[in-house]
């Protein structure tokens, strides 16, 4: 789900920059959401690997990353 899509990536941004900002936290959250938009390589977490594809653009994987980031706090 993505609620527990952005609870991992948060966790683990949290964990990178503790004792920082939670809006720094927050934009390293984003950051790695938005490069694992594109499908994680094979064994990467247990997560099966993405389709063979191009992959998407910088600004539309930060909107995704976005988007799942902020549809997991409703």
């Amino acid at each position: 789900s993505y609620q527990l899509i952005a609870a991992r990536y948060r966790a683990q941004a949290r964990g990178q920059m503790s004792g920082q900002a939670s809006d720094a936290s927050e934009a390293q959250a984003l950051s790695a959401v938005a490069v694992a938009v594109n499908h994680p390589p094979p064994g990467w977490a247990a997560y099966a690997p993405g389709p063979a594809q191009p992959q998407l653009p910088p600004a539309d994987r930060a909107a995704v990353a976005y988007w799942i980031l902020h549809v997991a706090d409703k």
